[in-house]
């Protein structure tokens, strides 16, 4: 007979212990990415948040695609001009006092990946691997990011990172055309206005990235085992996601190589 799993709650550590996870985190990534100690974390403790990302010399400064920017590291030569870029966020949320001691509740980690040239603005972002916990995303009210995605999951982004502004603004007017058509006789000259390389703009100018791909879903179990939201019990669970997910990443990668 299958068990019931125990109730989800979040992930709660005191601020003594997310330090000391921080100092492995890093040595993890070091050891993994053999970076050695050129490759380090910054972490930004507020009174309300904490958040850590990657920090050193051979780092640069990217913008993202929906807002914000990170600090990335060279991953894996893919050409000998191109290169894969790493980004990592990890970020935790103030959650009161306990023995006297500041605690904190897992939001979230992320890693993204990029393509381009060594100090080039411009690269563009591919994938992300992310597994958000089980919080209090709104006052109140406790659960997973995103009702009923996957944790942790995979985000596609190369199909809006490769849109140019013009392709967007081409893609809407023919999507706003196509709504017109719908409500009323489409005019005879309609069709040789369009481009034919136009539907390759619609499909890339769709919001891909906005769906989780859960990376964790046992949907051959029987029903009791067969969730795909997961959230992590301990920090050393964090880590050993981190360590697997980015050996996979560097793993499938490789493949590029070969082209």
């Amino acid at each position: 007979m299958a068990k019931t799993p125990a109730a989800n709650k979040p992930l709660i550590v005191v601020e003594k212990n997310l330090n000391q996870h921080f100092a492995q985190t890093a040595k993890l990534f070091q050891k993994v990415l053999e970076k050695g100690s050129e490759l380090s974390l910054d972490e930004t403790w507020s009174q309300e948040t904490v958040t850590a990302g990657l920090a050193g010399p051979g780092c640069e400064r990217i913008a993202r695609n929906r807002g914000g920017s990170d600090n990335i590291t060279e991953l894996l030569k893919i050409t000998p001009e191109l290169y894969a870029w790493l980004g990592y966020n990890e970020s935790w949320a103030f959650s009161g006092m306990v023995g006297g001691a500041r605690s904190y509740s897992f939001r979230q980690i992320s890693f993204t990946v990029y393509l381009g040239w060594k100090g080039d603005a411009v690269k563009p972002q591919m994938f992300r691997a992310e597994w958000a916990g089980y919080a209090e995303w709104s006052k109140g009210s406790y659960g997973f990011q995103a009702n009923n995605a996957g944790h942790p999951h995979w985000q596609f982004d190369a199909l809006e990172s490769v849109l140019t502004k013009t392709e967007a603004d081409d893609a809407e007017l023919f999507l706003e055309l196509l709504r017109e058509e719908t409500e009323e006789p489409s005019p005879v000259e309609f069709a040789p206005q369009i481009s034919n390389d136009l539907i390759f703009d619609v499909v890339r100018a769709q919001n891909m990235s906005r769906m989780h791909f859960a990376s964790a879903a046992a949907w051959w179990l029987p029903e009791a085992e067969r969730k795909h939201a997961h959230n992590p019990t301990g920090v050393q669970q964090l880590r050993d996601w981190s360590s697997n997910t980015l050996d996979y990443i560097l793993q499938e990668l490789v493949r590029l190589t070969s082209n």
